[in-house]
């Protein structure tokens, strides 16, 4: 038999040898060849729920990738993106202004879901709106976050500045539910799930959402959160953005198709546990998730930097190419 032969003998057999290994761990030979993404998530949450329906339904594999989402605290998911721990994670469209304000090239290239912060007051606080707000104390996260950027930008549309017309009150989510629940402050804002737990509750009461001040302006709803990841990145791995893209918008899909299955089968995730929240959450989260990535969707988010510069928000629009459609392309 020649050398050659030989060798090729060797290479089946160890071939062979690797495939029967992967077939003993539950893995096919075309998952042996699929490029892995990794994504900064959340242990709970929106986020955590959007990355554990996307696994568990395999929505990865289908596309022909593997996605690792290591979980993060929210607060330092940003800096996991920015310092390149991870390939890619959730961003706000002023936050992405702004990193790139300083020195970042980083785009936002796939949706995940709407404004869902709420405006909750006691059940029989006489607040309707936000000009019987003015003056009072008012609980928000803190100045770097999407929640108090995007509140700050919903009162300047209608000739309010936070920092002067109320009493600002910082904390986590925590702090806030909280100042809430003691009534030591007169509104408190909070995001689903935990919107959903306090209005079962009975003791507060949501008198409106950000997205829905927003829309009340523009006539769009709010996108809030969008995946989003270096350029440098994004250019060497279109294909894999366009893969990760298309995975999103299924599991996002499949959870608008099965909303109270998908939220019974991640109650623990959701921090929800009586029927009252999980009915509630059926109805509720489908409407904050995204259904689409367009044009439209792409000047919606755009708007919100543009406007964040017209009120003083941010120093100025960084310029170039923010956010982009690999589906596309």
């Amino acid at each position: 038999m020649s050398r050659k032969r030989v060798r090729r003998g060797i290479g089946l057999t160890v071939l062979a040898a690797v495939l029967a290994a992967a077939w003993g761990l539950g893995l096919s030979a075309p998952s042996l060849a699929q490029p892995k993404i990794t994504f900064a998530t959340t242990a709970t949450g929106t986020t955590g729920l959007i990355t554990t329906v996307l696994k568990h339904q395999k929505f990865d594999e289908k596309n022909g990738f593997i996605l690792e989402a290591p979980p993060f605290d929210p607060a330092k998911s940003e800096n996991a993106i920015v310092f390149k721990q991870v390939d890619t994670g959730p961003m706000t469209p002023v936050s992405l202004a702004r990193v790139n304000l300083k020195g970042n090239d980083m785009r936002i290239f796939a949706p995940l879901f709407y404004n869902h912060i709420s405006l909750m007051v006691q059940k029989d606080s006489p607040s309707a709106s936000l000009a019987d707000l003015k003056g009072k104390k008012v609980a928000t996260m803190a100045r770097v976050t999407g929640m108090y950027n995007t509140f700050a930008l919903v009162n300047r549309f209608r000739g309010l500045d936070i920092e002067k017309d109320y009493q600002l009150v910082f904390g986590a989510p925590p702090v806030i539910l909280g100042l809430l629940k003691k009534k030591e402050v007169d509104m408190g804002m909070t995001f689903e799930p935990i919107t959903s737990r306090l209005l079962t509750e009975g003791q507060l009461k949501e008198i409106g959402t950000i997205s829905g001040l927003w829309r009340e302006k523009t006539g769009q709803p709010m996108l809030m959160i969008g995946a989003s990841a270096h350029n440098e990145w994004l250019e060497s791995h279109q294909d894999e953005a366009r893969r990760f893209t298309q995975a999103l918008l299924d599991t996002l899909a499949y959870i608008h198709a099965n909303p109270a299955a998908v939220m019974r089968a991640n109650q623990e995730k959701l921090g929800s546990k009586t029927d009252a929240v999980l009915n509630l959450l059926g109805e509720r989260m489908p409407k904050i998730l995204a259904k689409e990535w367009n044009d439209a969707v792409i000047q919606n988010l755009q708007l919100q930097v543009t406007k964040a510069v017209e009120f003083g928000l941010l120093p100025r629009d960084p310029g170039g190419t923010m956010f982009v459609n690999y589906l596309k392309k």
